[in-house]
């Protein structure tokens, strides 16, 4: 007998995951119930659908900083305090000590 071989079809993209999120699920709350959410979900560096999640199944969340926030290094490496305001034009050509030519 013949052996026949059978080709499958790749089709190509993202591989399946085995359990799908495909529920959502909405809350109401005040503004400052928001940013106090997102302020501790930033704080553990988790999203806030992951923060959400974790203290409705467990009751508790890890809310540690577990790793330097983005941007940490560059203020530094600027020789600016992190949480030093963008300068306009005008302010660092006078700090520069830039002159206007004609």
């Amino acid at each position: 007998m013949e052996q026949v071989k059978k080709y499958t079809k790749n089709k190509g993209g993202r591989p399946q995951k085995a359990v799908k999120k495909d529920q959502l699920l909405a809350i109401k709350c005040t503004m400052v119930q928001r940013k106090t959410i997102e302020a501790k979900a930033k704080m553990a560096n988790i999203t806030v659908s992951d923060f959400l999640r974790q203290s409705g199944l467990s009751g508790e969340n890890d809310t540690r900083k577990k790793s330097f926030p983005k941007g940490s290094f560059t203020a530094h490496r600027n020789n600016q305090s992190p949480c030093s305001q963008p300068q306009s034009n005008r302010q660092k050509k006078k700090r520069n000590g830039a002159t206007r030519r004609l």
